[in-house]
């Protein structure tokens, strides 16, 4: 066996361990500083209030009336990794005898064959965004 290189490596180590050795320690209180403040978050400061966010807990009432309703859009996303969003062009059903609706129920269905991860699904109208979700 060959131990011309053990003399190199023995020096490799004792030089790399006495550089180790004489560098400055971080001192504790800076590696166990506390991130986070105890302050309280700022305010707007433009007067708008905050974003509520809700959650739909039980079924949505609907009214008495006839209702109407629209195909809005029918796709199969399978294998749609790279691919543009589907869209669709929405304009008011041609069967709906007003335009003053008393509610207005977005009804969402989707089926899933196998396991889909990090698909992001979101659905806007006229620039809102009306809903957003995700596989994950």
């Amino acid at each position: 066996m060959d131990f011309t290189f053990l003399p190199f490596i023995l020096l490799f180590l004792l030089l790399s361990f006495s550089i180790i050795s004489a560098a400055n320690p971080i001192p504790k209180a800076v590696i166990f500083q506390q991130h986070l403040t105890s302050e309280p978050a700022t305010t707007n400061t433009n007067g708008i209030p905050p974003t509520t966010y809700f959650e739909v807990t039980k079924p949505i009432q609907l009214p008495n009336t006839k209702p109407c309703s629209t195909l809005l859009l029918q796709h199969d996303f399978g294998n749609s990794y790279g691919i543009p969003p589907a869209s669709a062009q929405y304009t008011r059903p041609s069967n709906c005898p007003s335009t003053d609706f008393a509610k207005i129920v977005l009804e969402w269905n989707a089926t899933c064959k196998g396991r889909q991860l990090d698909r992001i699904i979101g659905i806007w109208l006229s620039g809102v965004e009306l809903f957003r979700s995700c596989t994950a």
